[in-house]
């Protein structure tokens, strides 16, 4: 909640501290001046934005703060005090998600149905208080601390929007290799296109790379993704189970009409019946091999990622 005292008479920033920088925001590391506590602090400067998009600020705080789940970064304060914004929120030191992944010298089925059943129910948590992220991709899956695996902690609700009507939503935004084909098409939508990017991210948990080569340039990667001809090469998905398969290529339907909810996903087999004993000893080594080298390739390309409606949605 907003207090009624400026930011500095509560918090001190570490402005050598960066944890990201985008756009007019970047966050850095802040302690609250009465208890040292440590939180994430996003500093955004408000000078050059339009009204609209100051608003969105404030609706990114309200987003956030009406959630209330374990894997799911939690806002706690808000300063609007031009030219400077600022939101007070968990402090996630323990990086991303696919970073703790490649260091792994083993890994197996069980372990990616433990990530994907956490992810599932975090979106269930968001899609059942009607709020679509918009921007699911593995930067922003990240880990608390640095010692729990399994801690993790969905962020960066920038692009977050409350869903009043089904299909109601017709700004284009997100990340290309993990947009929903209604997103491409520019047809209206709603939370069901979080569940075709949360089947990408299961995708490359499991077989190590992403569904569609992002090494495309974007045309012909968004002309990919709305066709959606998913392939599970045997090379790397005969040691997967059938029931893993088979919720991925629901989560990846191509119709939004009948792509299933979150909620439909953790009861399916392979997350509700599914026994860790059975699962690993499916060893996703290849895989694995597979995560380092697209891990590797998406830090390099990092910046070169194209954000389609950015500017859009800065403006709309």
């Amino acid at each position: 909640m907003q207090i009624d005292k400026k930011f500095t008479d509560v918090y001190d920033v570490d402005t050598s501290r960066l944890l990201g920088k985008g756009g007019f925001s970047s966050v850095l590391v802040g302690s609250h001046k009465d208890t040292n506590v440590q939180f994430a602090i996003k500093v955004t400067d408000t000078s050059k934005m339009n009204l609209k998009a100051v608003a969105r600020l404030r609706s990114e705080f309200e987003i956030q703060r009406v959630l209330c789940h374990k894997n799911i970064v939690k806002t706690y304060n808000y300063f609007d005090e031009p030219p400077k914004n600022f939101i007070v929120m968990d402090y996630v030191r323990g990086g991303e998600l696919f970073e703790r992944i490649v260091k792994k010298q083993f890994y197996n089925e069980s372990d990616a149905r433990k990530l994907s059943t956490i992810l599932l129910s975090a979106v269930a948590h968001m899609h059942a208080r009607k709020i679509m992220h918009r921007d699911l991709k593995p930067e922003n899956i990240l880990l608390l601390d640095e010692n729990d695996d399994t801690s993790i902690k969905i962020a960066d609700f920038g692009f977050a929007k409350k869903v009043k009507e089904p299909k109601s939503l017709t700004t284009g935004c997100g990340t290309l290799s993990y947009m929903a084909p209604e997103l491409i098409r520019r047809e209206p939508y709603d939370e069901r296109a979080d569940i075709w990017s949360i089947g990408v991210i299961l995708y490359i948990l499991l077989g190590g790379y992403s569904p569609f080569d992002d090494s495309l340039p974007n045309p012909q990667l968004a002309k990919a993704v709305v066709e959606g001809n998913i392939v599970f090469h045997k090379e790397y998905w005969s040691i997967v189970s059938i029931e893993a398969q088979s919720l991925i290529k629901s989560m990846l339907n191509t119709d939004m009409d009948t792509r299933p909810s979150a909620k439909w996903a953790l009861l399916q087999p392979w997350i509700a019946s599914s026994t860790d004993s059975n699962l690993s000893v499916r060893n996703l080594s290849l895989s694995l091999g597979n995560l380092k080298s697209f891990n590797a390739r998406r830090k390099l390309k990092g910046s070169m990622y194209a954000v389609l409606g950015v500017v859009k949605a800065m403006n709309s």
